[in-house]
């Protein structure tokens, strides 16, 4: 018997499936069949077991029938799916459904779970009696400007003081030190630095940048880590080598770190003159006991070190983590493209560098927080404002380090 196409399209614009069993047609409702997968994705995504981002439009879905996951992906507008069901001909499985329920549920609340955190620039107050009562009492001139003395009002106190909280005691302007720093973290070696400041009329030596950079490098990056970052579940780790040698040291060094394919977040880093035995359970201890969170997904190349990381830290700590050695899984290339942009952005910058004067040097600590808070490149946001901080005022950098200057010792 010979059914009618029109048929098939009315039967089809009405949600129904068409089987024809010799001389009659049976017509069975879709809905049925997608409430039961629909039933299955939820038991998926109330699991113990959770969907990992395995990259661009791949997802890894754990699996009820057997242990491992099964790869979801979305190509020109159309999901598939490696299992079994959907191999046999059916347009939607188990799997793909719950892919599309997470992202439609993240579409929904996604926006609304995260507060962001707001880093302000601190109100002035007495030192001394922590009060803000004041009144500006003088003003003296100096070779960069004026400098406001205040006197509290508080009957108790009447102590004189100005509010530099990080730039205490410091011969140059507030503006001249970040100036410095924001170019040092960029990249810029002293020799470009000074000359630049010499033709704003601002005489400042070699040995004063070297030491700016060390001192608020460290105090700066004291803030940052109690700072709550909401990052991904997907880590990927690499390594740059370092073109300048810490004092006293003449074996090449590398500085390997942490980043967040989510936010583009450096999380963690760590600087080794031995590649072939470097262990990154420290690297993957710091990043989790920075952010709070173990990641579902790890990518990494094939040094050693990175799979103890992985294995000593986090799968001990969630145990159905993945690690992606090589950006291969299955035969599929994974490409670790953010990671290595990252290496060509922090070789830029370190190339050049100078004062190296321990094994974690202070130019390394101010080029990371330059990406992480100050520099967007071709992104919206900075690393830190999609991680979910906010740091207010013209001067970032200005901001963290007064911060970081009334931080309880």
């Amino acid at each position: 018997m010979n059914f009618p196409m029109r048929a098939y399209k009315e039967i089809w614009k009405y949600n129904y499936m068409v089987t024809l069993c010799g001389t009659r047609s049976k017509r069975i409702r879709r809905s049925a069949t997608l409430k039961t997968l629909e039933e299955g994705a939820k038991k998926i995504l109330e699991g113990e077991h959770q969907i990992i981002d395995a990259g661009p439009s791949l997802y890894l879905v754990p699996s009820r029938s057997t242990e491992g996951h099964r790869e979801v992906r979305h190509y020109k507008g159309r999901w598939t799916c490696d299992c079994p069901y959907f191999a046999s001909g059916h347009a939607n499985c188990s799997h793909t459904c719950a892919v599309r329920m997470m992202l439609k549920m993240r579409e929904v609340s996604g926006c609304a779970i995260r507060q962001n955190t707001y880093v302000e620039a601190p109100e002035t107050a007495c030192p001394k009696c922590d009060k803000r009562e004041f009144h500006e009492s003088t003003a003296y001139p100096t070779r960069f400007g004026e400098t406001t003395v205040y006197r509290c009002d508080n009957p108790e106190c009447g102590a004189r003081f100005t509010f530099r909280p990080g730039f205490k005691k410091k011969w140059f302007s507030d503006a001249v030190i970040t100036d410095v720093l924001v170019d040092a973290g960029s990249g810029h070696p002293p020799g470009r630095i000074l000359e630049r400041m010499e033709k704003n009329g601002v005489d400042v030596s070699d040995r004063t940048i070297r030491r700016w950079i060390k001192e608020y490098g460290k105090l700066t990056e004291r803030f940052t880590a109690t700072l709550p970052y909401d990052v991904g579940g997907e880590w990927a780790t690499d390594e740059v080598h370092l073109k300048t040698h810490p004092k006293g040291s003449k074996s090449d060094h590398y500085l390997a770190a942490i980043l967040d394919n989510k936010t583009d977040l450096i999380m963690s880093y760590e600087v080794t003159d031995n590649k072939p035995k470097y262990d990154a359970t420290g690297l993957a201890n710091a990043a989790i006991a920075l952010t709070g969170r173990v990641p579902d997904l790890f990518i990494a190349d094939k040094l050693p070190g990175y799979k103890k990381g992985f294995v000593n830290v986090i799968q001990s700590m969630n145990p159905a983590a993945i690690m992606i050695a090589d950006a291969v899984i299955n035969g599929v290339h994974l490409n670790n493209n953010k990671r290595e942009r990252l290496n060509g952005e922090l070789w830029d910058c370190l190339y050049r560098a100078r004062g190296f004067g321990s094994l974690i040097p202070g130019l390394v600590r101010l080029t990371i927080i330059h990406h992480n808070f100050i520099h967007r490149g071709s992104r919206k946001d900075t690393p830190a404002e999609a991680a979910g901080i906010v740091v207010a005022g013209p001067d970032k950098l200005k901001t963290l380090i007064q911060n970081a200057a009334l931080m309880p010792a």
